[in-house]
């Protein structure tokens, strides 16, 4: 077969010996690395018919003589072999008459100085710099040198290359000065990559060196820059850009090879960037494997995220993903997310986008011709607007967007930008009644629904309220560290009117994004304090207010994404700020926080940090959620440590004490806020009833 031509080790490329006998026993032409057609439309936009060109180790390709029939004329073609010279003059002795064959190495030309407009190079560098010993690197530097003076000025090497890191490292450092150097992706992978050694297709690239006049009196230029899909470049600050560039598309090859022969046993995902990266990625795909027997629908197929749901559970969780795909039933699935700052059209638009990138992640032994499915929810891609900017020097830049959520919900969300994948808040948005009561049909009359959460996370704290006894028959105190958007404390002020709620917020910015955006009013029953929660607790201690709070809520994040648990902020649960919250709550008490940990180990640290300290610990787990509440008391439920059993759920509402309080916090909140508060009980139950205790 043909792939018992190819050499046993890649020094063999380096050998007269070998290239004779190949040519020898291949009288057909063999393209390495792609067809005129794949290279056609890098060639002709930098090199003109009337050039003078040379191709190096031309090989039996085709290239010389399909350039040579569109117009390009004045070609000379060396190579090492004088077999594959003698044939190739033959072949076009009679048919291309004004076309050179000379048997020659490329490291010792006879050619003059600056003799040429254009060199061109298939392969020949790869085939010779197969390792990086001393010998290797000494002819790869004299062929570099003879190219060079070969080349007049404004001349250019054409390199056609697999640009292997080895080959890209020597590449970068012998034209960092004096020339520009762009290039660019030729969509075309090697066949001669696809053997076991190498374990796949490489994407091969068009190198384009230009070469500059030097002068002694002018700084010598350094350009890189690499072609985007259409006619434009992107210029790199440096020669890190174009190796950044170069290895990126090698490892997405390398992911596509795998993707195709093997289902996924870690979360993959590819980034797809327009040519204006200062937006971030317009895309994200994420693959989502099934097993076989799961894909009753078949083996592939794609989902759009509409615009703004992106940082839903079931799209951003590896978890959710997985439970969309075995909803769907396609064996594999792969998940399109939209960004922000980006502009989109309707659905035809997007899926034309998407649809040639998506397939390259397809498994083997799809049909080629086949159409795939492109699913969505609903019939567009919903809206997402951004409607305020900002940043803080605590929090950093933040974005207030809004967007179309599930039944056509109006949904108003705080992301902070360095963590763009993590909503602060959300709040679902209602229309504005006018003096008669009437509902206002305008867009600008879209105001924050206080009297609705939108985080399963805050339902469950609300929900684990009922745990503490007298809360709704008496006036209490509510401490809650971390405001964010304000929708926790907002609506525990809406629902509770007997509950004073404090509110710590270290950042200022944050008080007024959240007043101005959010509907945050303060009032004599709920004020903002803002301060660090850390000294703000310990100086309220220090005021003599032992025992005054009923409750205690930590909802702060951490601002270190770097640590293993981003809420609450390790501050919070060191040792010595646990005993100040348990000072500073009554007798019936409870300190409540909102806990997301991907760290075992740091996971279990706080728990039991939070047992030592608490007589009672009540884990309560928000369903579909990274987020877990932990509810831990001051004064030991008799009625609660009852309902414990191995390896069962509390069932807390099985305590007759639990439901009674239930009951009446469910009642509390159904008399203000205007019929919403069955919508959330589902959730409430459920959270309550699959509680541990700890």
């Amino acid at each position: 077969t043909n792939m018992s031509l190819l050499p046993r080790s890649h020094q063999q490329f380096q050998l007269k010996q070998y290239w004779d006998k190949f040519f020898t026993r291949r009288d057909s032409p063999f393209e390495w690395y792609g067809e005129y057609t794949d290279l056609c439309h890098v060639i002709h936009r930098y090199v003109k018919p009337g050039n003078k060109i040379l191709v190096v180790g031309c090989g039996n390709s085709k290239l010389s003589e399909q350039l040579y029939d569109v117009g390009y004329q004045s070609i000379d073609n060396i190579d090492i072999s004088e077999i594959v010279i003698r044939q190739m003059a033959l072949r076009n002795r009679q048919k291309r008459p004004k076309m050179t064959f000379a048997a020659m190495d490329v490291q010792r030309m006879d050619y003059g100085d600056s003799a040429y407009d254009c060199v061109i190079d298939k392969g020949t560098l790869d085939a010779l710099l197969t390792d990086e010993e001393h010998a290797t690197l000494e002819k790869v530097d004299k062929m570099f040198s003879e190219i060079a003076r070969v080349l007049k000025v404004a001349g250019r090497y054409l390199l056609v290359t697999l640009a292997q890191a080895h080959i890209l490292e020597k590449l970068l450092r012998a034209f960092e000065s004096g020339w520009l150097v762009r290039v660019h992706h030729v969509t075309v992978e090697s066949p001669l990559t696809t053997g076991r050694k190498l374990g796949a297709s490489l994407p091969v690239f068009a190198f384009v060196m230009t070469k500059m006049m030097t002068s002694c009196s002018l700084p010598t230029m350094k350009v890189y820059e690499y072609a985007n899909n259409g006619d434009s470049f992107t210029r790199c600050a440096s020669v890190d850009g174009i190796r950044e560039y170069v290895t990126s598309l090698q490892q997405y090859s390398m992911v596509k090879y795998h993707l195709a022969k093997h289902p996924i046993e870690s979360p993959v995902y590819v980034d797809l960037w327009s040519d204006d990266e200062s937006l971030g990625p317009r895309y994200t795909l994420h693959v989502v494997d099934l097993p076989a027997q799961l894909g009753s629908n078949g083996m592939f197929a794609i989902f759009i995220v509409p615009q703004g749901r992106q940082l839903e559970w079931l799209f951003s969780t590896e978890d959710g993903r997985r439970q969309l795909a075995q909803s769907a039933g396609y064996q594999r699935l792969v998940v399109v997310t939209l960004h922000r700052d980006h502009r989109y059209g309707g659905v035809e638009e997007v899926k034309e986008e998407i649809a040639s990138r998506a397939l390259e992640l397809a498994q083997d032994g799809l049909p080629q011709l086949k159409k795939y499915p492109v699913l969505t929810l609903g019939d567009d891609l919903g809206s997402h607007t951004i409607v305020h900017r900002g940043t803080s020097p605590i929090s950093g830049p933040y974005v207030v967007e809004e967007f179309t959520g599930e039944e056509g919900a109006q949904v108003r969300r705080l992301v902070f930008l360095r963590n763009p994948l993590l909503a602060q808040t959300e709040v679902q948005m209602k229309r504005e009644k006018n003096k008669t009561n009437k509902k206002r049909s305008d867009s600008s009359s879209l105001i924050p629904d206080l009297h609705f959460l939108f985080f399963d996370y805050h339902k469950t704290i609300v929900a684990s309220l009922s745990l503490i006894q007298d809360l709704c028959s008496s006036e209490h105190d509510i401490m809650i560290i971390g405001l964010g958007g304000g929708a926790l404390p907002s609506y525990i002020h809406q629902v509770l009117p007997k509950v004073k709620v404090t509110v710590v917020e270290l950042d200022p910015v944050m008080v007024r994004c959240a007043e101005e955006w959010f509907g945050l009013e303060q009032c004599e029953e709920m004020k903002v304090v803002v301060g660090d929660g850390v000294e703000y607790m310990k100086n309220t201690l220090l005021q003599g207010k032992k025992g005054h709070f009923h409750v205690i809520i930590f909802d702060v994040d951490s601002k270190d994404l770097t640590l293993g648990m981003s809420c609450p902020s390790p501050a919070f649960v060191e040792e010595g700020l646990l005993m100040v919250a348990r000072e500073l709550l009554s007798s019936q008490g409870a300190l409540i926080t909102n806990l997301v940990s991907r760290n075992l180990e740091m996971k279990n640290a706080v728990l039991k940090r939070l047992c030592d300290m608490f007589p009672q610990v009540i884990g309560i787990p928000v369903p579909s959620d990274v987020n877990e509440v932990m509810v831990a008391m001051v004064m030991p439920r008799e009625d609660i440590s009852q309902l414990a059993s191995p390896d069962s759920p509390l069932k807390l509402l099985s305590s007759p004490a639990v439901k009674a309080s239930f009951q009446s916090l469910v009642d509390t909140i159904s008399g203000v806020d205007g019929g919403r508060s069955p919508v959330m009980r589902d959730h409430w139950e459920t959270s309550l009833n699959h509680a541990v205790l700890l």
